[in-house]
């Protein structure tokens, strides 16, 4: 595709623009814009030597922190130990997977009978059981009310 003329090399013969390509003035201008920033090699060691001087102070937050865990990160304090033994053990996840895998996709909600949404397989009893029948579709929200629920009834006894 022509210009006024002449083929413009930042276009291919569709008239598509090539990526990458530069005007033909755009070198020209860079190396005008670049005369007189010459800088001698007494000033470059200067600025080598003043990053170096700068690079040594600064130390990154987590040196020395790798696989270390903040106490309120571990369960200390976290109330539903038994859950985060299984989240440990990564059979948490794989439970959850495996329901999915034999039930399908929850579709609809226990308690308020939503169908539209998202929704989860939610735990009955709590102890996680490899068994079909202990859990039951809930809606995000009814979730998060039974789930802590049975926590308030746990830490009550």
């Amino acid at each position: 595709m022509s210009r006024g003329g002449k083929q413009s090399k930042m276009r291919n013969e569709k008239g598509q623009f090539i990526r990458g390509s530069k005007p033909p003035e755009f070198e020209e201008k860079r190396r005008i814009g670049m005369l007189g920033h010459i800088i001698s090699q007494e000033t470059r060691n200067k600025i080598g030597e003043a990053n170096k001087i700068s690079l040594i102070g600064n130390r990154p937050w987590n040196k020395g922190l790798v696989g270390v865990q903040k106490s309120w990160n571990k369960g200390i304090k976290n109330g539903n130990k038994k859950r985060l033994e299984l989240i440990k053990n990564k059979k948490y996840r794989k439970l959850h997977t495996w329901v999915e895998s034999k039930k399908g996709k929850p579709k609809k909600c226990c308690f308020c009978k939503k169908e539209t949404g998202r929704f989860h397989w939610a735990n009955i009893s709590g102890l996680y059981l490899d068994n079909l029948s202990d859990w039951m579709e809930l809606c995000v929200s009814c979730h998060f009310k039974y789930d802590n629920q049975k926590r308030k009834n746990e830490n009550s006894d």
